[in-house]
């Protein structure tokens, strides 16, 4: 009986730690209740979803229709920017044609995202490495290479947020 109460503690303690929202990495934050509404207005279907702070915008990694994605809101609960992690495969074919014509080609490929803003058009990012150097390589829907960002020895999403007025 001993053996069984123990099994089952050491079970309880094993699915409450796996039901966890947030990671020790990246703790849960006090969000505004109007950031989180505005949230769950504009994605009413997001799962998973764990908030944090990137300068002054919130930020919350979540999930939608088996997607990864991240959703910056201001201050103000004023959505800004909707990153949605993409494979490969999924780039529009002007977006890998660019590439492909560019002078990146042959780096190696690590990440691809698709960027939806309110007013500006999307745009497709594609994270390539060579060697120890590190770019985020900013395209249009048309296959434009609009901008390039150096991103060796930084973490995370090195996306223009900041340059997006509030």
């Amino acid at each position: 009986m001993k053996h069984l109460m123990l099994a089952l503690c050491s079970a309880t303690v094993l699915l409450l730690g796996s039901c966890s929202n947030g990671s020790e990495d990246e703790p849960q934050i006090a969000v505004p209740e109007k950031v989180s509404k505005a949230l769950k207005t504009k994605y009413p279907s997001a799962s998973q979803v764990v908030w944090r702070m990137s300068g002054t915008h919130y930020a919350a990694n979540c999930r939608m229709d088996g997607r990864e994605m991240e959703v910056w809101f201001n201050a103000a609960a004023v959505w800004k920017l909707t990153e949605v992690s993409i494979t490969w495969e999924g780039l529009p074919a002007l977006v890998w044609t660019g590439f492909n014509d560019g002078a990146y080609a042959g780096w190696t490929h690590t990440a691809a995202f698709w960027l939806q803003y309110p007013v500006n058009p999307p745009q497709y990012v594609l994270s390539v490495t060579n060697g120890g150097e590190a770019v985020q390589l900013f395209y249009s829907a048309d296959g434009h290479l609009l901008q390039t960002r150096a991103v060796s020895g930084k973490e995370g999403s090195q996306w223009p947020i900041n340059e997006i007025a509030d």
